[in-house]
């Protein structure tokens, strides 16, 4: 079994965008890296940082960006008020709407889309017929983060609002307000095994919650604002980073932080490879860096 508290080695970095480097997302395969930047461009790179291929993706930003889990299409949202659907670099769909477009997240079977605006809403797409299927309306600020339970049953939101919300996808409705943040709502992961969701925020705190209860069961506070929250693939470990310059790993098994990865300037955003082998950042500076765990 992987051991997640062992030694992450940065071993290759790379100047990824000419201005801050904002998202990351490794492909179901773990071959290929996604990343999108504030220069309005979308690269992917392979495991080595090669560029493979560019994509002058946007007219803004570049927010996100996520691979559907068969790896046929990557989907990226934008400050230019877009969602669209890439296949190779083609753009095969584009959703425009009223607002920016600031996060994304993809059911784990591959068929539905959400994505959240800067009015508060999330909007639903069938990816197979690239057709809007609903929407889900309840924040009432900008949807800075969505994640899919693993069975896809289940839409966590957070917001700028600093709420947290549950929604049952197949209904189309609200289960519950989970709980707040004190400040924005920037980031949210739930566990591989479905048991964990955990939530970053502007106040500088990232809060595990045992969601199904609906009680947080350990608040870490950070030095600064949090970015972006990741869970392990492979393991209940959850990483996180923002303004700080640093990623930190908490082992909930353990009780503690496992390790603290440190950059030079804020990280944007974090995603591990399919096999939990690897990590990938997103930094200010514009690099994207990849790190390996290895045994101690």
């Amino acid at each position: 079994m992987l051991i997640l508290s062992s030694i992450l080695i940065c071993v290759l970095e790379v100047k990824a965008h000419d201005m801050q480097a904002k998202c990351v997302a490794f492909s179901p395969d773990g071959k290929i890296i996604a990343s999108g930047g504030y220069d309005n461009m979308i690269r992917e790179w392979s495991t080595k940082l090669t560029k493979l291929t560019e994509i002058k993706a946007h007219n803004h930003y570049v927010n996100d960006v996520e691979f559907t889990p068969d790896g046929k299409y990557l989907i990226s949202a934008s400050n230019d008020k877009t969602v669209k659907i890439w296949k190779a670099v083609i753009c095969k769909k584009e959703f425009k709407q009223k607002s920016r477009v600031w996060s994304l997240a993809i059911s784990p079977n591959g068929k539905i889309l959400a994505f959240g605006d800067e009015n508060g809403k999330i909007t639903l797409v069938d990816i197979d017929t690239f057709s809007e299927i609903g929407s889900l309306k309840g924040h009432s600020w900008v949807v800075k983060a969505l994640s899919f339970t693993p069975d896809g049953k289940v839409l966590a939101s957070g917001s700028a609002d600093k709420r947290i919300f549950l929604w049952d996808v197949e209904k189309r409705e609200k289960i519950k307000l989970l709980g707040e943040h004190k400040n924005w709502v920037n980031a949210l992961s739930f566990s591989k095994d479905g048991k964990y969701l955990a939530t970053g925020g502007s106040d500088c705190i990232l809060k595990i919650w045992d969601w199904k209860k609906g009680k947080v069961i350990k608040e870490i506070e950070y030095p600064k604002v949090i970015e972006c929250v990741k869970f392990s693939p492979v393991k209940n470990v959850v990483a996180f980073g923002g303004w700080a310059g640093e990623v930190w790993l908490y082992d909930i098994s353990q009780d503690k932080i496992v390790e603290k990865l440190k950059h030079p300037d804020w990280i944007r955003d974090i995603d591990f490879s399919p096999d939990g082998k690897y990590l990938i950042t997103a930094c200010k500076d514009g690099k994207i860096r990849l790190w390996e765990i290895t045994a101690k």
